[in-house]
């Protein structure tokens, strides 16, 4: 972010109050949570609670950008847990 809170690559910033229970329930939101959805509509990272160092990470890893802050979150899991994708396949 410059001085101006300018985040490059970033177009819209949607925030939906705590009081928006069909916003939490629709996403699977339990407490605050960030979502960064890229250009083709997907959810490319998820965070919660909002970690800082993991939004950096995941725009250093996925985006190329460089910012030198101080990446400080645990890592992601190594391990892909099949379940909660198949539930909500069956679901939808």
């Amino acid at each position: 972010a410059d001085n101006k809170n300018f985040v490059a690559m970033v177009d819209e910033v949607v925030i939906f109050p705590s009081q928006d229970l069909e916003a939490h329930e629709r996403f699977g939101v339990h407490g605050q949570c960030l979502f960064v959805v890229r250009p083709d509509h997907h959810v490319g990272f998820r965070c919660e609670p909002i970690r800082p160092g993991a939004v950096w990470r995941y725009f250093r890893q996925a985006c190329g950008i460089s910012h030198g802050k101080k990446e400080d979150a645990p890592p992601s899991s190594a391990v892909f847990d099949p379940l909660p994708a198949f539930v909500w396949t069956c679901i939808l």
